[in-house]
């Protein structure tokens, strides 16, 4: 019987899981497992940052949604659970021996980050992307896609576009709400931690996002990240599939 011993990248939106993943994945013979919802829709690639164990490979899930990674790795999965964080007694087992990792930040580090980094993907287009999207879909079909409804810019330009709103105000609504879901996936995480008591090894990318902030140069980033993260992410992912 083939073993599945998967490891789990979790966290806030912004703190590096897709690099990370990328570095585990080139070292282990990993391959990901994208449990991201807003990234298996087609079309807006810039606001969405667009059989394993047979092929001899290490399943890497990386998300994005605490929900998904809930649906893969809970020992007795019950489709009707609509939200596995608001039952207070609920206490899932892990159904796979699993190395979670939990990548995570400085609170008002990562707040700047995400500013800059919407700016950014203002920069790169992202307007002129939504304004194309808004063009090709109709309200009907948005309606039908009620989770890429929910992505972040969706209904914030949706106002700015229809003339209700003016764009710098749409931008900062962009931007609170990704605070907000950065805060919303913390919390999630320390449920899982706190709650249910699932282990994780936690990872600190505060000084390599600050590294990025500063415009710190290349070398002082690759060593923060590789000192406060892919390091030792990758001993402890070593450690867990050699046990």
């Amino acid at each position: 019987m083939l073993t599945i011993k998967p490891v789990v990248i979790m966290d806030a939106t912004g703190t590096g899981k897709t690099k990370l993943s990328i570095d585990v994945c080139k070292v282990i013979s990993g391959e990901v497992v994208n449990a991201d919802k807003m990234q298996i829709y087609h079309g807006l690639d810039i606001a969405t940052n667009k059989s394993i164990v047979r092929r001899g490979h290490v399943p890497v899930l990386v998300g994005g949604s605490n929900s998904l990674i809930h649906g893969f790795l809970v020992d007795h999965f019950d489709p009707s659970l609509v939200d596995p964080f608001a039952i207070a007694r609920y206490r899932p087992t892990l159904r796979f021996q699993s190395c979670l990792l939990w990548l995570h930040a400085h609170e008002l580090v990562l707040k700047e980050y995400l500013n800059r980094r919407v700016d950014d993907m203002v920069d790169a287009g992202l307007v002129e992307e939504f304004k194309e999207f808004f063009d090709s879909m109709s309200i009907r079909k948005l309606a039908e896609h009620t989770g890429l409804a929910r992505a972040i810019g969706v209904s914030e330009l949706s106002e700015y576009f229809s003339g209700r709103k003016r764009l710098c105000v749409s931008i900062d609504e962009m931007k609170a709400n990704t605070h907000a879901l950065a805060k919303a996936q913390i919390a999630k995480i320390q449920h899982i931690a706190d709650v249910w008591g699932w282990p994780f090894c936690s990872l600190d990318a505060t000084e390599t996002i600050r590294a990025h902030l500063t415009g710190s140069n290349d070398t002082a980033k690759a060593i923060a990240w590789e000192r406060d993260v892919s390091g030792p992410a990758l001993t402890t992912i070593n450690e867990f599939l050699d046990s």
